[in-house]
This record gives C-alpha cells, sequence and structure tokens, in this order.
C-alpha cells in the first residue's frame, strides 16, 4: 500500500537529507546514477534532485533550479482534458533527460517531443499536477515544474 502523500514527500525530504550528509561527489554521483538508471522504485529520481535543491543551491553538483518552460503562464492558466495534449514550450536546443510528476501517482501519463522546441504531455486522469522537468540547456543541466490542471470532459447538453 502507498504511503500518503504528506509520508512520501517527507521521506523524499530525509533521502534528501541523507544524500547530503555524504561526501559530495559520492552523494552527486549516487544522484546521478538514480537520473539514468530510468526505472521507478516509488521515488522518481528527480523529486529527491528537487528535495535536495530546495535544501542547498549545490546539492546535485552541476543541476541548478531554471526556467525550461517558456509557456508557462499559458500552461498554468488553463484547464485541460483527460488525454489531451499540453504542448510545453522549451528552448530551441534543449534536451530534456528527466521527465516526473511530483507526488508519484499512476494517472497515466506521456511525455513525448513535439515539434522543434516544443515537449507534449498528456495525463489521463483528472487532478492538478506538478511536472517536473530536467533538461541540458546550453550546456546547463536545470530542472523545472509546471502546474497541469487535468479535468474531467464537461457535460454532454441535450
Amino acid at each position: 500500500m502507498a504511503a500518503p502523500a504528506a509520508d512520501r514527500s517527507q521521506e523524499i525530504r530525509r533521502l534528501a537529507d541523507l544524500l547530503s550528509t555524504l561526501e559530495p561527489r559520492r552523494g552527486q554521483r549516487i544522484l546521478a546514477e538514480l537520473l539514468r538508471a530510468e526505472r521507478l522504485i516509488d521515488v522518481y529520481p528527480l523529486e529527491l534532485l528537487v528535495a535536495g535543491l530546495d535544501r542547498e543551491a549545490g546539492f546535485a553538483g552541476r543541476w541548478t533550479r531554471g526556467k525550461i518552460v517558456l509557456n508557462r503562464s499559458q500552461v498554468e492558466s488553463r484547464l485541460y482534458l483527460p488525454a489531451e495534449a499540453v504542448l510545453l514550450r522549451v528552448p530551441l536546443g534543449a534536451t530534456v533527460s528527466a521527465f516526473a510528476l511530483e507526488g508519484g501517482g499512476t494517472p497515466g501519463y506521456h511525455l513525448f517531443p513535439g515539434p522543434p522546441g516544443h515537449y507534449c504531455i498528456e495525463i489521463g486522469s483528472r487532478g492538478r499536477y506538478r511536472v517536473l522537468l530536467g533538461a541540458r540547456v546550453r550546456g546547463m543541466d536545470i530542472v523545472d515544474a509546471v502546474h497541469v490542471w487535468v479535468e474531467p470532459d464537461p457535460p454532454a447538453r441535450g
């Protein structure tokens, strides 16, 4: 049985605290391996990276917070239907290397490249999601977040 969201976020903060007690290069190598693993074990490595950056700016070595989603205000100001493609505008040279829905869960989702300078995300279940993206932009590894609201189909009019 999954832990409640509050317990889960506390666990992620505790993991970030634990990694920060290690010799910096060792903690950064562990985090880098988790990001490359492409496996989920109830905790997205990107969530751990964000929790660590919340704690300490140099937590993740070369990773830093920054802006990847250039159309954030447009994305966050509207409601999307389940499985509707949400177009995220990113810097043209950005290479998205990590993605997560903060808080876990299994709403059914898919992130895929769109036209040049864009990525698309589809989320299959109703809710408010904080989408975390990690990308290499102009030689820098940056993590960003954007909120996406997904609502059910409007009622049919008869």
